[in-house]
């Protein structure tokens, strides 16, 4: 089957259905997806966008986090993406390479990769190398799911404890509610509750000032993602970002023109404002409909965040429409976690539980509160 070349050859399979990639890239007729039921994964160390839909046709995915094809294509039709971490050993193009090379427990190279130096992994230095710089980092990278748009770190932690917090996203407004803390407070003590994405806005309009302050913010953490509002100015500073390897939320998309050309300037999400969009009586749906086929069509290297939600249906919506976040506000999360009909379930199960302790306990000449659920016959 035709893959791709820079396709590791050992693209592996449980059960039937398995790939291997031939030398040189060899063509072949258009493979198809594996029977049903059986799993399919493959390992991908390149970053060749040419390699999205190759990847796209297997089950499960796993890709380098420091560079890889565009994922909106490879996860298309469902394919579940991974990445890894490196043990034992660390390539001299990686991000922390320059940082740890003068440590004693980095070692000679590798003779099989060359580019690879070993790595001692007795020594305690590399342990805390491994747990807090590289696996965070490789957390941190794009993400699908929810995240909450606050400054408020009780919510934050609230939703976290909840298990569905994918990431945060702030803002002046938002801060601005916040009491005794600075910025620069709040995003660190953010990050350290989740290791998705947080996004801190810059405030200055002007490309240097902009410059400037994403750059502060990118030094906090390794998860932050510099927020820039859509403009002539934000455009430029974006792709000065990008070329800097600092990544970045583009903020203030009211239309899929506006994200698209985010996109090209190397946002890493788009944020189109859906419910102020409503506010004008104009469709905000529309706009994440069309801004994630065009970035599913031509395989950009960014993702939807629906943004200004105001209620739980545009959460749905936004989901059933492609996009691949929403930011939800702490009391929107609120609202999907709770139903009229759930709420009565529980109070009759209670209810019906509390007879039948009392019946039990009559039968058996305890006191009610005297019978567990699993000490309890019937």
């Amino acid at each position: 089957m035709g893959l791709t070349r820079r396709l590791i050859a050992a693209a592996l399979a449980l059960g039937l259905g398995g790939a291997t990639a031939p030398a040189g890239g060899a063509s072949a007729p258009p493979m198809i997806r594996p029977l049903a039921g059986v799993r399919t994964w493959v390992v991908y160390y390149g970053a060749e966008a040419s390699a999205g839909p190759d990847l796209a046709r297997f089950d499960v995915v796993v890709l380098d986090p420091h560079g890889h094809p565009p994922l909106p294509v490879i996860k298309r039709h469902g394919a579940v993406v991974l990445t890894y971490v490196s043990l034992g050993e660390v390539n001299t193009s990686h991000p922390e390479y320059a940082a740890i090379k003068d440590e004693p427990w980095v070692l000679a190279p590798n003779p099989s990769w060359p580019d690879a130096r070993r790595l001692d992994v007795r020594a305690e230095a590399y342990r805390r190398w491994l747990l807090d710089r590289v696996v965070p980092a490789a957390l941190a990278g794009p993400v699908n799911g929810l995240f909450l748009d606050t400054a408020d770190i009780e919510e934050i932690r609230t939703v976290a404890r909840w298990g569905v917090l994918d990431g945060v996203t702030t803002n002046p407004t938002l801060f601005g509610k916040t009491k005794g803390m600075t910025y620069d407070e709040v995003l660190k003590v953010i990050c350290g509750i989740t290791s998705g994405p947080v996004s801190a806005e810059v405030v200055a309009d002007d490309v240097e000032g902009m410059l400037r302050e994403g750059r502060h913010f990118a030094k906090l953490a390794d998860n932050i993602y510099v927020k820039v509002p859509m403009s002539e100015n934000g455009l430029e500073a974006m792709a000065r970002f990008r070329a800097e390897g600092i990544r970045t939320n583009c903020t203030l998309i009211f239309s899929a023109n506006q994200g698209l050309l985010a996109a090209k300037a190397g946002a890493s999400l788009l944020s189109p404002f859906v419910g102020r969009l409503d506010d004008i009586n104009e469709e905000g749906m529309t706009v994440i409909r069309e801004l994630a086929e065009i970035v599913a069509i031509h395989e950009l290297e960014t993702e939807v965040l629906t943004a200004s939600v105001r209620h739980p249906r545009h959460v749905t919506d936004a989901a059933l429409a492609g996009s691949h976040i929403a930011t939800v506000p702490f009391k929107v999360f609120q609202q999907m976690v709770r139903h009229p009909l759930t709420d009565k379930g529980i109070v009759q199960f209670r209810s019906d539980w509390d007879k039948a302790r009392k019946a039990l306990a009559a039968n058996e000449g305890k006191a009610p509160e005297d019978v567990k659920p699993t000490e309890a016959r019937v």
